[in-house]
């Protein structure tokens, strides 16, 4: 459920104009404040500033999907990463040797994969 207040005018507004919003859809979408429902048709790519989530969150529903951070154009996830006997340390020392530089490199590959960064 998405929940949305609006003082005045139409929350939703898309084309074709004058098509109405089925009542099925009504209630995925409540609208507060005044505003209505306003004409359905193709949704556009969203873009939102400032946005404030509780709960999970999920992007990219799709193993084709792409994201992109800061301004950069959506890319796919990079493929083809793989660990083998990684101990997990998340401490690079200052006098670190080449067996803790393995180690740490690869707990963050394991971890950006977690997050699905990497595939």
């Amino acid at each position: 459920m998405i929940t949305a207040w609006q003082p005045g005018g139409d929350l939703v507004v898309v084309d074709p104009p004058g098509t109405a919003l089925r009542t099925s859809n009504r209630y995925d979408l409540l609208v507060r404040g005044g505003a209505g429902y306003g004409a359905l048709g193709t949704f556009q790519p969203l873009t939102v500033e400032g946005l404030a989530a509780r709960g999970d969150v999920s992007a990219g529903a799709y193993a084709s999907s792409r994201l992109g951070f800061f301004g950069v154009t959506p890319q796919a996830r990079s493929t083809g990463w793989t660990t083998q006997a990684v101990s997990d340390d998340r401490n690079l020392g200052a006098n670190a040797d080449a067996a803790e530089l393995r180690n740490v490199l690869g707990t963050l590959i394991v971890e950006l994969k977690r997050y699905g960064l990497l595939a």
